[in-house]
């Protein structure tokens, strides 16, 4: 009786043992599936550098079981870093998810759009920069609008006309040129030729499925007719004074925020946080382009798309539901960022803007992202040359020939 009691007490102990043993194992190895999301940073844009790092740093404060690495890639040697399957989302300009998609580097995210119901969330022109031909291959961070402003004060003493109508901003823009009166604009980097001719063709030609033969043979490029006309109206407008080299000057940050606190009479930017409008003289772009029905155009630098080689595709969905959350985006809105969110927008920033936004629904993406690097930057040159007198109406032919497609 006594070696039974003895055995009992043994395997008692012994079960106790095992089990104390697998609940502990159980609750390292619990420890230790710790989320792990890669992002690889396409872009060098600052903007899309910090609002990756800001959605990260607040998705970890909420969702504290991942990890979240950022890596820095070279957007120039793109596909050779994400074969190293290192990375799960991969954050690139929209130029770059069309050249990954044609070799296969990135997935479609169907899930995406439709999980989290962003086609009824967002603005349609912010989905645009994700969508090639009728699929989406990536959610765009940011839209950066082109804001500025009009100072009433400054136009009155220096004579100049209120633009209220299309005729007086042509008679302020010629007023301004023969004074040699620079508009200052703040453009982070991107090509002011790049915007005025991206202004002119979302709001003059119908839309083109450029993005449907990007990297094709230079013979379909010959088939798009309407970009050189743009060209003939930057030509005409030059003739007629209302544009011209000197038009737009280049600032800084800093410099542009002096200007609008000086009383520069109008000034332009791409959406900044660091750039405030002050004294009630000023009257926001936008609007005018609510008046004169204007689309403008909406830059986005940074499109967050997922690796097909991805290893932690659950984690990237996470992210991008986090992300894409009105909660994120009214975050983003306090920050003084841009957002697509269409209840953030109404909540967090005045109706002008999200009017603004929500106007360019029609609109497609930017005409220079559909395009290879090297076409997109003969735009700009072509552009100049207009700008400078320069115009022989095969604007359009010779950027095609500098895309290097036989």
């Amino acid at each position: 009786m006594i070696g039974m009691n003895i055995r009992k007490k043994i395997c008692f102990f012994l079960s106790l043992f095992i089990s104390l043993s697998v609940l502990g194992c159980s609750k390292k190895d619990s420890s230790e599936k710790q989320g792990v999301l890669n992002i690889l940073m396409g872009v060098e844009d600052k903007t899309s550098k910090a609002v990756i790092k800001f959605a990260a740093e607040e998705y970890q404060k909420e969702k504290g079981k991942t990890k979240i690495t950022i890596i820095e890639g070279d957007k120039n040697n793109l596909s050779e870093e994400i074969n190293k399957g290192q990375q799960d989302i991969i954050v690139v300009d929209r130029r770059n998810m069309i050249a990954l998609r044609s070799i296969g580097l990135i997935n479609e995210v169907k899930d995406w759009k439709e999980k989290n119901e962003l086609k009824d969330k967002y603005i349609s022109i912010i989905l645009e920069y994700g969508r090639i031909g009728d699929k989406y291959y990536g959610l765009p961070l940011i839209p950066e609008l082109l804001k500025g402003t009009i100072n009433k004060d400054s136009l009155n003493k220096a004579s100049l006309p209120l633009p209220v109508d299309v005729e007086s901003c042509f008679m302020l823009l010629k007023s301004m040129n023969k004074r040699n009166m620079s508009i200052p604009i703040f453009s982070e980097g991107k090509s002011i030729n790049g915007l005025l001719f991206s202004i002119l063709y979302n709001n003059i030609v119908k839309t083109e499925s450029t993005e449907d033969i990007y990297g094709d043979k230079v013979t379909n490029y010959k088939d798009l007719k309407e970009p050189q006309k743009i060209f003939d109206l930057l030509n005409q407008y030059n003739k007629e004074g209302i544009i011209n080299i000197n038009t737009f000057k280049e600032e800084d940050t800093g410099k542009l925020q002096d200007e609008i606190n000086n009383g520069a009479p109008v000034t332009m930017y791409l959406s900044n946080p660091e750039i405030r409008l002050k004294g009630t003289s000023n009257i926001a772009l936008e609007e005018l382009y609510l008046k004169l029905g204007i689309s403008p155009p909406i830059e986005i630098s940074g499109i967050m798309c997922l690796a097909t080689n991805s290893k932690n595709s659950n984690a990237a969905d996470e992210f991008i539901k986090y992300y894409s959350s009105t909660k994120f985006q009214e975050k983003l809105l306090n920050k003084g960022y841009g957002s697509g969110c269409k209840e953030a927008l109404k909540k967090f920033q005045s109706n002008k803007e999200y009017e603004t936004l929500h106007n360019s629904a029609g609109t497609k993406s930017m005409l220079v992202y559909d395009l290879p690097q090297n076409a997109a930057l003969a735009i700009e040159k072509e552009v100049e040359r207009v700008l400078n007198g320069i115009y022989d109406g095969r604007e359009w032919q010779r950027v095609i020939e500098s895309s290097g497609k036989k």
